[in-house]
């Protein structure tokens, strides 16, 4: 058949009437029954199961699924490769300009799961800032909790998240390497007294994100003067790139990862932003559900974004997010892939330094911390310490300074 066309005029009442045809979906539904027929599935084989298999976890998250809709589910996708064989593709939502030509199942989300990434975070759970240990060697430790008799004293405290620019470049023990930190969020938290939870006492909380971005070199200082003028970003002003559909292993070079990738070119999503600037990191997130079960709770890795392993002519390792140099040294990886501790990228300094020499690229950092008091009734007044500042790379590390800014604000009864 010819391509489907819209009208010329897209505001007339015609055009109204008018919708791009859709694939009659009763027919999909005749075609899964008859092909779970096919398969095998008969009430003698797999009824009794399929009547029970769910009576030990109901809910969309159970570890088991019935036969049939496991059929359903081989049928549904012999269905959609038969489709996309043979009628004209319209990519969603079809206002986007597309070439509506149909490239690869990541296009609508029909990958379940990653094949290049099966290992679950060590110690098989997210970490936890109120039990787990606060200090690693990618991760400043947090220890102005001595204070917490005087809460307020201590929310209006800056001193105490000074120097956190040091540990933008951090070491690691083992061997010695300077890493330079692309993005992370931390949390800390005090422990709760013996016998009583976080909701039954005052305590204080700090948050503090982390993102490092990459420019070009004569706009790295601009950034930064810019960037320390601003009002405080309680979000950040950009946060990494995240990756939809595309695997960790086609991160960099698959057509899926190049089909659904951040643009390489610079971004300025700030309108008064006077330079252009990207994030060094992207995010990949992925969820334990009923759909995939290789992996046994929710967490994400950092990634180095498609610009550094392009310029860097970096190679993915073959597991969760290492990238290695053509001489085979770790350039970039998350080390919360291979010990316990909270995602983050680290990326070597040298060869970070020598790839933005060679292009004339600078890197700077954005850092925001939030200090509060987390308070469990109502009617009582809360506050809160914002400081937040900007650092560039320089030759002997970063340079910037962070700026407090404070605000205070009531919390009132209900009905008041």
């Amino acid at each position: 058949q010819p391509p489907w066309l819209a009208p010329d005029d897209p505001g007339s009442d015609a055009a109204v009437r008018v919708r791009w045809p859709l694939f009659d979906r009763r027919q999909t539904e005749r075609y899964l029954l008859k092909r779970v027929f096919e398969f095998g599935w008969t009430t003698e084989r797999f009824g009794k199961f399929d009547r029970t298999w769910d009576f030990d976890r109901i809910g969309r998250f159970a570890k088991k699924e019935s036969i049939g809709r496991k059929y359903q589910w081989i049928a549904y996708h012999e269905v959609l490769a038969l489709i996309s064989d043979h009628f004209q593709y319209r990519e969603y939502p079809a206002d986007v300009e597309r070439s509506h030509r149909y490239v690869g199942p990541w296009q609508n989300a029909l990958r379940d799961i990653d094949p290049t990434l099966t290992a679950t975070p060590p110690g098989g759970r997210r970490w936890n800032y109120r039990i787990d240990k606060a200090d690693l060697w990618w991760v400043p430790a947090y220890d102005g909790w001595d204070d917490m008799d005087r809460l307020e004293d201590w929310v209006w405290r800056d001193d105490d998240l000074q120097g956190i620019e040091t540990r933008l470049i951090v070491r690691n023990p083992r061997d010695g390497t300077r890493w330079i930190n692309g993005s992370t969020d931390l949390r800390w938290v005090p422990k709760p007294p013996i016998g009583r939870h976080f909701g039954e006492f005052q305590h204080g909380e700090v948050l503090c994100w982390v993102t490092a971005f990459l420019t070009s070199g004569e706009d790295a200082r601009i950034f930064v003067d810019w960037y320390n003028t601003q009002p405080f970003a309680y979000a950040k002003i950009m946060p990494p790139a995240e990756m939809y559909g595309a695997f960790v292993g086609e991160h960099g070079w698959a057509p899926a990862a190049g089909y659904l990738r951040a643009p390489l070119d610079f971004r300025r999503p700030a309108d008064n932003a006077p330079v252009d600037f990207e994030t060094v990191a992207a995010q990949y997130s992925y969820c334990a559900g009923s759909r995939d079960q290789s992996v046994s709770e929710d967490s994400s890795l950092y990634l180095p974004i498609q610009q550094i392993l392009q310029l860097g002519r970096l190679q993915w390792q073959g597991r969760a997010a290492d990238f290695v140099q053509p001489n085979g040294d770790l350039a970039a990886f998350d080390p919360s892939a291979h010990e316990k501790g909270p995602s983050a990228l680290l990326v070597r300094e040298d060869f970070l330094r020598e790839l933005t020499l060679e292009h004339n690229l600078g890197v700077v950092w954005t850092v925001s911390c939030f200090k509060s008091l987390g308070l469990h009734s109502w009617g009582q007044t809360a506050l809160d310490h914002r400081i937040s500042g900007a650092f560039l790379l320089s030759e002997s590390g970063p340079a910037g300074f962070l700026r407090p800014r404070l605000r205070h604000w009531i919390h009132k009864r209900l009905g008041s």
